[in-house]
């Protein structure tokens, strides 16, 4: 029975996982475009499985979102995210952001 006990208890910790999603984005992958006096920040992403977006609350401005979806088993709990490695680069100044 203790070793049954071991195998299953071996098991369960052998299959927790880290899921690693890197997203990179190079300051080529930015643009910013005028739009009717106003400045548009858009995204060029070419990675597979992430698409971008758009922040759609009024009053504020619109910002690029990145989005996508990691898929875990249905049985599986999300115990957190961390954010590593990030980058910070200014693109632009003294925009009036639409």
């Amino acid at each position: 029975m203790k070793f049954f006990c071991a195998v299953i208890l071996m098991a369960g910790v052998c299959l927790a996982g880290v899921v690693n999603l890197p997203i990179t984005i190079s300051p080529e992958q930015v643009s910013v475009v005028s739009y009717d006096g106003w400045s548009v920040v858009k995204l060029n992403l070419d990675q597979n499985g992430m698409v971008c977006v758009t922040t759609t609350a009024p009053g504020e401005p619109l910002l690029p979102v990145i989005s996508g979806n990691v898929l875990i088993p249905p049985d599986a709990k999300l115990k957190r995210v961390i954010l590593k490695n990030v980058h910070w680069q200014e693109i632009a100044t003294g925009l009036s952001l639409y």
